[in-house]
């Protein structure tokens, strides 16, 4: 009774600096005298999938604050003695009030039957700001068991509040009365000796058997000391219970199940990332937004995601995968569910490259680039293998991973394999350098294949030069190796490996010659300081360009000429030039860029003469006629069927196949040349040819009308690897102003 008392005692305490209880404190006497136990502890930390959390009980101290009808009845029902009263009394006030129980019930019979945890929540309607309680509650067996907690296969924190209902009454704590009855004159039973007096009787030594009295009773108390009928005082403070319920009572039982499942990639087959890009490749040169990669962490909200690509910056020798330098592409934040944003640069390869992806949640768990991720396996470590590299199953600092995480919850480890998470909005120069030291491809566990395929078209210079005087002419107009809107990628195989590895570069520096002599620059074109020597007469837009690039291209070169857009725009590919944005992936259709990333599309017809209709290339002089053909796409890593090739297929001059034609229709015999280009070398034709006749006057534009008048023309086809094609028909206007200069040597008979 002492120890529940003291119990008692530090509840009312408690409750005195509790407002919310003042006036009712005996419920949290009630609360605060009942502990929640369970085979884990209390609070239980462990982490999601675990075995249910078994053992949760109620326990109580002694007897707890609770009085039965028969306690009363007994003790106060007629005389009580002061003494008894103030035990009483002293246990009423120290616990705030004492439960009245009228039934058999004891303190575990009525926590079986009042008490229970409640793990519901508060939400406020956004408009009406009204709180509404979702409960969750689960009452206790008879015994003050609960069930097992088996809910543990995701993480969360379960917070229980102890709630008791108002189903019973209690005796309120209240000052105890003074005495009302006199025991002298009412229940001699309970006088005191001293003072009062009791009789003493001895033998009557004088009649065996008899009594003398040697003392009087005497009874003289006249102050009340006893209580009488103290039962219907106590029964006037007898009150109804108000509940306890919601989150009212602040006393928390209390269990957290970390996360340690890292996010998992969806879409996996076989051990392999999604491949990506079937549907809607990458393109070669271009920025490519991923699409498919959907990342899904069972905690939710945001997630972290690092892509790592297998870069290959120049032609591989042979098997592509073992050039392989992995990058780190910037980190970027999703939501979980959602689809990675990461903005690519691919390899400048017809195929496939490999990518791996690391995902980290808020919480720090990695997938080190495992698609074998599934959820509920902390016995098999979720499906963490081995890594790619070393086949070893290791954390960032080499040291072996444990597997089995354990599914006791007294004994379950965490995700082995930790980074900090961040918002990109932290994202500082320190954190992503730590993230690049640990998220290498060496901890990859998984790979994936992106699909790339080639998007831009050969570019074509055809060469007129002439025997006479070595004068040149180039058309398209030419852009000198070293400037920055022009570049040529290299080939290990040109001209069967057995070149320099810049011999790519090399023979396009030779056609076009000496540097300061170059003619028909598109620098010069653009800015005016080179005339216009060519015309344009029919313009057809390739097929991988945007619609309204097409559109633009007809528009400013065919149904509306535009002299100023065609001097700026009429020019070689760049193949730098990305035909997407950077920021975001989307279709790139700034007009400042049109003429580098589309050329002149897929296929122009123009006529080779300078303004007032004169002609560049003169009857009766010889000529030599070459073809230079470039792609940007020097190897593949798929055949045609789309097979993926462990080995490169060389393409040493990024065009496959290709024709050099010279047609001279009005000459008697009429002359025509073939030449197929060879793929292993960027320049072809070395043609020798003497045009005849002058051509006549034309009245137009319209190839019809060059056609009738037999105009001499030469055409250039050339395709790439990836069946992509472009050609130039270039109509040559001859001219007679030197009759009298005749060709002696006929070297032209030599052609092939």
């Amino acid at each position: 009774m002492k120890k529940l008392m003291c119990l008692c005692l530090v509840m009312m305490i408690i409750a005195a600096f509790h407002p919310a209880y003042a006036a009712d404190s005996i419920t949290l006497s009630i609360l605060n005298s009942v502990s929640i136990t369970t085979d884990f502890g209390n609070p239980v930390n462990t982490f999601e999938d675990v075995d249910p959390i078994t053992g949760i009980r109620a326990n109580f101290a002694d007897s707890g604050p609770l009085v039965k009808q028969g306690y009363i009845s007994s003790r106060f029902g007629g005389f009580a003695k002061k003494e008894t009263a103030d035990e009483f009394f002293n246990w009423l006030n120290s616990c705030g009030g004492l439960i009245f129980e009228t039934g058999g019930f004891d303190f575990a019979s009525f926590l079986a039957a009042h008490f229970s945890l409640d793990a519901g929540s508060m939400s406020t309607d956004a408009e009406t700001g009204v709180k509404t309680w979702s409960s969750l509650a689960m009452k206790p067996k008879p015994d003050l068991t609960f069930d097992d907690y088996d809910n543990t296969d995701r993480p969360h924190e379960r917070k229980y509040f102890s709630c008791l209902d108002a189903n019973f009454q209690y005796i309120q704590a209240f000052l105890q009365p003074p005495p009302n009855s006199v025991s002298c004159e009412d229940h001699r039973q309970f006088c005191n000796y001293p003072p009062c007096q009791e009789k003493i009787e001895e033998d009557d030594p004088a009649s065996a058997g008899a009594k003398i009295t040697v003392q009087e009773e005497k009874h003289e108390e006249t102050v009340p000391n006893i209580y009488k009928n103290l039962a219907a005082i106590i029964a006037d403070n007898l009150v109804n219970a108000s509940p306890v319920i919601e989150n009212q009572s602040g006393i928390e039982f209390n269990m957290k199940f970390e996360d340690r499942t890292p996010p998992r990639i969806e879409g996996c087959v076989d051990g392999d990332f999604p491949e990506l890009g079937v549907d809607k490749p990458a393109t070669s040169g271009d920025w490519y937004k991923v699409e498919g990669l959907k990342v899904i962490d069972n905690s939710g909200g945001k997630i972290g995601t690092g892509l790592l690509l297998g870069k290959i910056d120049a032609s591989p020798l042979a098997t592509w995968a073992s050039e392989e330098r992995w990058i780190l592409e910037k980190p970027r934040v999703i939501e979980s569910g959602g689809e990675t944003d990461h903005i690519i640069m691919p390899n400048s390869c017809h195929g496939v490259m490999r990518y791996t992806v690391y995902a980290w949640d808020k919480n720090g768990n990695l997938n080190p680039g495992e698609p074998k991720i599934h959820e509920d396996d902390p016995e098999n470590c979720y499906g963490l293998g081995n890594t790619v590299i070393g086949d070893v199953n290791v954390n960032f600092a080499g040291e072996l991973i444990d597997k089995d995480l354990s599914k006791n919850p007294a004994n379950a480890k965490g995700w082995p394999i930790k980074v900090e998470f961040r918002p990109e909005e932290d994202f500082d120069d320190a954190y992503v350098g730590e993230l690049s030291t640990k998220l290498n491809s060496d901890f990859r566990r998984g790979q994936g294949f992106v699909n790339i395929r080639d998007n831009d078209l050969p570019n074509i210079v055809i060469r007129i030069e002439s025997v006479k005087d070595g004068s040149r002419v180039f058309f398209p107009p030419v852009i000198p190796h070293g400037d920055p809107d022009f570049s040529i990628v290299q080939s290990t195989k040109y001209k069967s490996g057995a070149a320099p590895a810049d011999m790519n570069v090399s023979d396009y520096v030779d056609f076009l010659g000496p540097p300061t002599a170059i003619p028909f620059l598109s620098s010069r074109i653009a800015d005016g300081s080179q005339g216009m020597y060519f015309r344009i007469v029919d313009i057809f837009p390739s097929d991988v360009m945007q619609q309204s690039e097409k559109d633009l291209l007809l528009s400013k070169y065919k149904l509306q000429p535009d002299p100023e857009f065609i001097r700026n725009n009429f020019r070689l590919e760049s193949y730098d030039q990305s035909d997407s944005k950077e920021t975001d992936g989307s279709p790139e259709l700034d007009i400042l860029s049109f003429g580098k990333r589309n050329s002149f599309g897929k296929r122009v017809v123009a006529v080779l003469e300078l303004p007032a209709n004169k002609g560049m290339v003169q009857e009766d002089v010889e000529y030599l006629i070459d073809v230079w053909t470039d792609d940007n796409i020097k190897w593949a890593t798929i055949d045609s069927s789309g097979q993926k090739l462990d080995n490169i297929i060389a393409i040493p001059t990024g065009v496959q196949s290709g024709e050099l034609i010279v047609e001279i229709p009005n000459q008697l015999p009429r002359a025509s040349y073939r030449v197929p280009l060879d793929n292993q070398e960027s320049v072809n034709g070395k043609l020798r040819v003497v045009f005849r006749e002058p051509t006549p006057d034309i009245s137009g534009a319209d190839e019809n009308e060059l056609i009738n008048k037999k105009f001499p023309f030469i055409e250039v086809k050339a395709t790439d690897y990836a069946g992509l094609e472009r050609s130039i028909r270039l109509y040559l206007r001859i001219t007679n102003e030197n009759p009298n200069i005749r060709v002696l040597d006929r070297k032209h008979e030599q052609n092939r």
